[in-house]
């Protein structure tokens, strides 16, 4: 009876076709570097989660970020050390998972802002 390579022949196989999504791609060409960024906010803003009102006011006080509301204080926090950490100027982005449609404001002229 011949004996057969077909493991070998379907781990060949299987190597080829293993598919990565999108997000997987974009996270494996950033590298390193952007991956200790992403690492930082979402510290950062664990950091700032249970801080109340009048905490974020002393930070923003002390920081030079003006208030606006506690949501958007907090993530003007994490921009702003995100910013001075990496190295970075300008506005920086910072991903907000906790921003919902109902957040949104529709303006007067029918602009919808957050």
């Amino acid at each position: 009876m011949p004996e057969t390579n077909l493991c070998d022949k379907l781990d060949e196989v299987a190597k080829g076709s293993v598919r990565k999504s999108a997000k997987e791609k974009e996270l494996a060409e950033q590298g390193p570097a952007a991956n200790k960024r992403e690492a930082f906010v979402v510290d950062n803003k664990r950091q700032l989660r249970g801080l109340k009102k009048e905490e974020v006011l002393a930070i923003c006080s002390k920081e030079g970020i003006t208030y606006a509301t506690l949501d958007r204080a907090k993530e003007d926090i994490v921009s702003k050390k995100t910013a001075l950490a990496f190295g970075e100027e300008g506005s920086v982005d910072v991903p907000d998972e906790s921003i919902s449609s109902a957040d949104l404001v529709k303006t007067g002229d029918g602009e919808t802002v957050s």
